[in-house]
């Protein structure tokens, strides 16, 4: 099914938050090749709700953390200076605005099929886009 560059295909996960450990657990068990993009480090007001993190993780870098224990490539930066071209698909679950428009727009422009999530004050949002999606090669 996924055919461009990984017999398993290629996944980036952009935030490594509490949306994007969900998503990351979710996808593991499917034999994808994970990259995880997010530019912060674990804090400790994150451990109640980015359940992938612990104690001693504090003040580390989050996807050193998620590459290390999770078997994932953690991408150290700002998702809007990636190459999207790399996947075949792209998963947002970053908190700016800003980042998922430009993430977007790099994906519409590429056809790299975007999954935008997003979560916050009790809302929840989930968007696929409505072109069909192919994986097939280019």
């Amino acid at each position: 099914m996924f055919e461009r560059h990984s017999p398993r295909g290629r996944v980036l996960v952009a935030g490594a938050g509490g949306l994007g450990n969900f998503v990351l657990l979710l996808l593991r068990p499917y034999g994808l090749e994970i990259s995880v993009v997010d530019p912060d480090v674990v804090e400790r007001s994150n451990l109640h709700r980015q359940i992938l993190y612990r104690r001693e993780d504090v003040g580390r870098y989050k996807v050193e953390v998620l590459e290390e224990r999770y078997g994932v490539e953690g991408i150290v930066s700002d998702a809007r200076d990636l190459d999207v071209r790399d996947f075949h698909v792209v998963v947002d679950t970053m908190d700016d605005w800003d980042a998922k428009m430009e993430l977007w727009r790099k994906c519409a422009k590429e056809g790299i099929p975007y999954v935008l999530l997003s979560a916050g004050e009790g809302i929840g949002l989930v968007s696929v886009p409505r072109k069909k999606i192919s994986f097939r090669p280019r």
